[in-house]
Formats: C-alpha cells, structure tokens, sequence
C-alpha cells in the first residue's frame, strides 16, 4: 500500500513509534515509501534495513544491519557531492546521478537540534519520481530521530571522557581548582595519562562534515581509547598515553592515508604532561592545521613543532612592521641574488634551517659541503660583514617563516 495523504503518514509514523522497535518503523515507512528502507547512524553504521532481502542494488545488496557502509561508498559520497546535495537546511533529495544513475533513491538526514545522526534512504527501483516522495522520506528521517532520541545516545558514546573533553573544548574548568576536582571524577573514565595529544580534524570541503563521523568511528581502530568530540565544525580527538609504550607521538601512514581519502587535514598539538591549561592544546592543535593548510595544501597532517616558528612569525608581523625590521646585510644579499641569479640567501636560510651544520645543509641544498663554505664565505664578502650578527640572523629567519623579500621592503 502507498499513502499519498502526508497526514495518514504522519499517523502511521507515529503509531509505529508507539511501538519502540526500530525495525517496526523501517517496515512502516518501508509500506509507506513502497520502496526497501535502509537507516544509518552518524558514523555509517546500519541501524535498520527494511525488508532484509536482496534487490539486485550493489549497496543495498552489501548491507547489513549493525555493519558499518563499505568505505568505497563513502568515497561514493563525496565524489558525486551527496553531502552537498542536501543543502545548508538539509533538505530532502532524490539520488538519480553519479553511481546512482542507475539505482535512483529517496534520502534525507535524520536530525536533531541541528546536529546530524545519521540518514535514512528509500531504494526506488524503477518507481517513477514523485514529489510527495521527498516530504515522506523527510517525516521518516523525523521519525528515526525521535525514536534514538527515545532510546537515548543510539552510538554509545556518551561516555565520561566525551563529557569530559566536551567541557574542555567549551572553556568549562578555568581554574586550577575546578579542573582538578572535575579530573579526578573523570579520570576514572580512560584519562589518566599520563601523556596527552590533541588532533584537530578539519575538512577541506565544509559539504562533506559529515564525513567527520564516519571518520571517528574508522580512527578508532588506531586509537581504542581515544576520545572523539565534534565542536564548531572541527573534529577533535584527545589522545592519551602518548610515548611510553603508548599511543604513538605522530600519526601513522594508515591514520594519514585514511584522513587524506576523506578529503580531511589535522593539526597536532604537543604532547603534554597535564591538560591543564587545556586551553593551550587546542590553540596548538588548531592553529597547526591553519598555517599547515595555508602553506602546504598537499599535506594532510600539520605537528605544531613543525609550524612553531611561522606561527610566531604571523603574529609578530602583526605587532610590528617588517618593513622596518629587516636588516641591510640581508637585503643586500637578497639584491645581490636577484641580479646575479645566485643563492647565497637561499643557502643561509638552509645553514640556519640546519643549526649551522654543513653537511646537513649541503645535503639539503644538494651540494657539495665545499660549495656550502664558499657560498658562505662569499655571503659575508658581499654582506660587508665578516659574520652575521644575531639581528641579522632573526631578520633573515623572519624572511624565510613569511616569505617576505628583502628587495621589497627597502627602496
């Protein structure tokens, strides 16, 4: 039977409901639809598949209940723009291109007080497109959301550390005192230490976050005893037991490989003894992936040590003018170079880079050591200085982290 009155669905939905058995529901809204029903959490796993039997549909054929959605569907997702189908207010769609073509379908987000759970999906076959279809498949994602609001957190995530971290990223426990006597209740929970790190997982595309629960769900796997929290659009996972036999200081190639699939990039804090101001962990963590991601686009995992320096460099340039800071030997040099196609600043920067070791350096550049001491040698001849004073060497370390030119900057 199919039922066009949207108040008769309405009804159906809710006597359903009534019931507080999710697969009833799919059954429902599957005699609703007239199509297979299929539900799906936050993190791509089935809740409910309705009937269970197989259509001839590559997805829905592989999918099982309590399973979570082959990885090469998500990728599915994101390569024909699903997520961005939707819309800013999450609309309703019918699927009919991409993978799709062929095997059309209903789908909507099944939502929350703004937050996604998950989505639901109607199976067409070869039912022509109707528009009632779109409102219906809306009243179901309605309903699933009203039933795991019933049943409670459907993920099974609501655990202490998550409240814990939650409070954290939200700026609760600002004292020493508070956050002490709030550690020491969720200690208990899996955050004992005694070392920590915070990853900050941003996505490339602002469409596909959603793929950021499918990611903490796949990452879990690399760290069982992680803590996963989405705040102001940004994934965040507090690594504990880091060294020491623990979890590992830097993101593995699997971690990385699986981030970059997902068109997603992170930045990593230090790793820290105390969460204690945790406030400084996030700032790390957040600022990493925002000049990582603006200075090397390609990469997929930024470590705040690594973008200390450019970090600082950015906030110095907006206290003081750089315009006035850098020296003349420098500047000479950087003209020098310009004129003569040659790279004495570009050889001080690797000497510096490499705490004035000259085979570092010249493995760096490329080049015989030898040439390194020459280029060295000709740099101070050229400079008018028989060694660079420390100004000089800050002046030309802040040329190297902003990428500002000498030549520029004096007339």
């Amino acid at each position: 039977m199919v039922y066009v009155n949207l108040d008769e669905v309405r009804s159906r939905l809710f006597d359903a409901l009534r019931q507080e058995d999710q697969q009833m529901l799919g059954r429902v809204a599957s005699e609703i639809m007239g199509m297979p029903i299929v539900a799906s959490d936050d993190s791509f796993v089935t809740t409910c598949k309705y009937p269970v039997a197989s259509f001839g549909d590559e997805q829905w054929d592989e999918t099982a209940i309590g399973e979570r959605i082959d990885f090469k569907y998500i990728k599915v997702y994101l390569d024909d723009g699903l997520f961005s189908a939707y819309g800013d207010d999450f609309h309703p769609i019918f699927i009919d291109w991409g993978f799709f073509k062929d095997s059309p379908r209903y789908a909507a987000a099944i939502r929350r007080n703004g937050k996604i759970l998950g989505y639901v999906a109607a199976l067409s076959k070869e039912i022509p497109f109707e528009e009632w279809r779109l409102e219906a498949i809306g009243l179901i994602a309605d309903a699933f959301a009203f039933a795991w609001s019933s049943e409670g957190e459907h993920s099974g995530e609501n655990s202490l550390p998550k409240f814990f971290l939650q409070g954290l990223l939200a700026g609760h426990y600002s004292t020493r005192e508070a956050f002490d006597e709030a550690f020491s209740v969720f200690k208990e929970g899996g955050l004992a230490g005694p070392n920590y790190m915070l990853v900050a997982i941003e996505t490339r595309n602002q469409s596909n976050m959603p793929v950021d629960f499918y990611a903490s769900a796949r990452l879990r796997k690399f760290f069982p005893e992680g803590v996963f929290v989405l705040s102001e659009n940004t994934l965040y996972l507090l690594v504990t037991g880091v060294g020491s036999g623990g979890a590992p200081e830097s993101l593995t190639r699997e971690v990385i490989s699986l981030l970059r699939s997902l068109d997603l990039y992170c930045g990593v804090s230090r790793v820290a003894h105390d969460l204690f101001p945790f406030e400084s962990l996030k700032w790390q963590a957040r600022e990493a992936a925002a000049m990582g991601i603006k200075t090397k686009p390609e990469e997929t995992a930024f470590y705040f040590d690594e973008y200390i320096g450019l970090i600082a460099a950015e906030a110095l340039e907006e206290k003081i003018s750089l315009r006035d800071f850098i020296t003349e030997p420098i500047c000479t040099l950087s003209a020098y170079d310009l004129s003569h196609k040659t790279e004495y600043v570009r050889t001080l920067e690797a000497y510096l880079r490499h705490m004035g070791d000259v085979n570092e350096t010249a493995a760096d550049l490329a080049v015989h050591r030898n040439t390194v001491r020459y280029r060295l040698e000709k740099a101070a001849e050229i400079s008018g200085m028989s060694t660079l004073s420390t100004l000089d060497l800050l002046s030309l370390a802040l040329c190297t982290l902003t990428g500002e030119g000498c030549t520029s900057q004096r007339s």
